[in-house]
């Protein structure tokens, strides 16, 4: 039996729970780095979609930042894409949402609050 090294179809879903009443300066933080990210890699056909999703956990608001990969050996490759994406966005550093900075927007969390799904049609991977 020879070892999977391929596997078809991965989703990362990382849920980011927010301070209370941020909600919208949470949406504008990520629409102005990471949404842009997104919609270059899906250009340059280094992801192959990706989703902003709003959701509520026991009355707090929480976002769903989801990216879907062709493959493993494209999400392996994620990391270095994006990190030559966002020098090429030239964000500034911090990015400032309405006078805040991420720290104030996004509740600093304890324990695992980053999932990582994988969905293959070949099984697990």
């Amino acid at each position: 039996m020879t070892a999977q090294t391929s596997c078809d179809d991965i989703w990362t879903i990382n849920s980011i729970t927010v301070q209370p009443d941020r909600e919208a300066q949470a949406i504008d933080y990520y629409e102005a780095a990471w949404l842009p990210a997104r919609v270059i890699a899906k250009r340059d056909g280094a992801i192959k979609d990706f989703h902003l999703l709003k959701t509520e956990k026991r009355d707090q608001p929480t976002i769903q930042l989801v990216t879907l990969y062709e493959d493993s050996d494209q999400f392996e490759r994620s990391e270095d894409v994006f990190q030559a994406i966002f020098r090429r966005l030239k964000l500034p550093r911090p990015l400032i949402i309405d006078g805040m900075e991420r720290s104030a927007i996004i509740a600093q969390t304890v324990g695992a609050d980053d999932y990582r799904f994988i969905v293959s049609a070949k099984g697990p991977c």
